[in-house]
């Protein structure tokens, strides 16, 4: 696995570990954005979202500027690179499904 990244181009790696870790979110947040989440669980749908929003929100969460606490746990298990990485990814991978 790590010789197929290491031949990669850097954006496919940093695309391919966003993928392994959006993963994770798909645990709660719909990736496929299909979203009809219950606005009263308050989960929010998260694929095509800018990137940069995205880790303004995580920033958020990890700094406790937002009260979430499965989000702060989250955000503070990952580093500023996964979560650019997850950002990326959910950005692209919204844009892919819109028509």
């Amino acid at each position: 696995m790590m010789a197929c990244l290491s031949i990669a181009s850097p954006g496919a790696a940093a695309d391919h570990s966003g993928a392994r870790l959006a993963a994770t979110c798909a645990a709660c947040h719909r990736l496929d954005r299909q979203a009809t989440v219950d606005p009263s669980l308050g989960i929010p749908p998260i694929t095509g979202l800018e990137p940069e929003k995205l880790i303004i929100m995580m920033q958020g969460f990890r700094q406790n500027e937002q009260t979430d606490h499965i989000m702060h746990t989250v955000s503070r298990q990952l580093s500023d690179e996964e979560i650019a990485a997850v950002a990326s990814y959910l950005a692209n991978r919204g844009k892919a499904k819109q028509p």
